[in-house]
């Protein structure tokens, strides 16, 4: 996965290190760049394990970024407290992503964060025939 420099720094300094529930948040693309990334701070039954995303708030902003030709809804991101493993949870939910996504889209990102020490895990899912591949990415910092 691509990020522009400007953008990881945005994420890593927006993430408050003392919430003690998982957050997380949508990234926009330009040119196969992360080049944006929106920060879901509601705390909607999250919990220490679980994040809970404002959906009708993404949507809203995937929406705005399309209407102002600004952004790409490329992925989704999250924190951990513990590692930087998808759960069975998270790879259930990437799949009714892809679900709801037009078949145009065929990847996806989905980062996730470790707290406390903002290690980053990145995953890429790739829509298949008939599933959806979840594999790790490297992340790649660009200037941009």
């Amino acid at each position: 996965m691509k990020i522009s420099r400007k953008v990881l720094e945005k994420l890593k300094n927006r993430i408050d290190l003392q919430c003690n529930f998982e957050i997380g948040g949508i990234l926009g693309g330009i040119d196969g760049v992360v080049s944006e990334v929106f920060i879901d701070i509601k705390k909607l039954n999250n919990t220490h394990c679980k994040y809970i995303p404002d959906v009708l708030l993404l949507n809203q902003v995937i929406a705005s970024w399309e209407e102002n030709e600004q952004y790409q809804f490329v992925g989704m991101f999250h924190t951990h407290f513990r590692d930087g493993k998808l759960s069975r949870q998270d790879k259930e939910y990437i799949n009714e992503i892809f679900e709801c996504m037009p078949t145009k889209i065929e990847n996806l990102y989905f980062p996730i964060v470790v707290l406390p020490k903002l290690d980053i895990y990145i995953y890429k899912a790739i829509r298949q025939k008939k599933s959806i591949l979840i594999k790790s990415d490297i992340l790649e910092i660009v200037d941009k």
